[in-house]
């Protein structure tokens, strides 16, 4: 018997922002290659490359950030995961 092998998943796709209020809305699409994500690895930051505003995972493809979030840019990279390993940055 040969098992399949498993492979990382390539990069989440069409991330997408929405607001409500102080909430905002982050959904993206799962990867169209690669292996299948177990979970997301999301990082929010005020500078690019930055996480010091969300440095975490979510397991479904949709992140709501709510509170006292100062306006101005925040930079957004959500990487598919599984047991096989990590996705480029969305």
């Amino acid at each position: 018997v040969t098992l399949p092998t498993l492979a990382a998943p390539s990069a989440p796709r069409s991330l997408t922002t929405s607001t409500s209020g102080s909430t905002v809305t982050f959904t993206w699409q799962p990867p169209s290659s690669g292996g299948a994500p177990t979970h997301y690895l999301v990082y929010i930051g005020t500078t690019s490359g930055g996480s010091n505003v969300v440095n975490g995972y979510n397991v479904g493809n949709v992140l709501r950030v709510s509170g006292d979030l100062h306006r101005g840019t925040y930079f957004v990279r959500v990487r598919a995961a599984n047991a096989a390993g990590l996705s480029a940055n969305s």
